[in-house]
């Protein structure tokens, strides 16, 4: 998890996702941190990777957070994708999840 949250901070989505994956295959499960850390990563242009990555998360049986959710919607904004923020806040909000501060202000900027 640590060395996937060092590739957060320097925006490698790319590396990140290898780490998660690297978890897997060494029969290590990743949980909502890790998740969420690659999610992080997914700055702007890979709103699409988040999408996948929250749908791999959810068959992997790994519970999201309202930080997983704030993390997808983020990068869905950045992308300027409003209306796939707009479908995972509702999502989120089926899945008994209360949206944040961070959430809302996300969504309407």
């Amino acid at each position: 998890n640590t060395a996937i949250s060092a590739c957060q901070h320097g925006q490698h989505w790319d590396i990140a996702l290898e780490l998660l994956r690297s978890m897997e295959s060494r029969g290590l499960q990743p949980n909502v941190i890790s998740y969420n850390a690659v999610l992080s990563s997914c700055k702007g242009r890979r709103w699409q990777h988040a999408l996948d990555l929250l749908r791999t998360m959810q068959e992997q049986s790994v519970t999201p957070s309202v930080v997983t959710y704030n993390a997808a919607i983020s990068t869905c904004q950045k992308a300027a994708q409003w209306e796939a923020a707009i479908s995972l806040q509702q999502a989120m909000q089926v899945t008994s999840l209360v949206p944040d501060e961070i959430t809302c202000s996300t969504i309407i900027s």
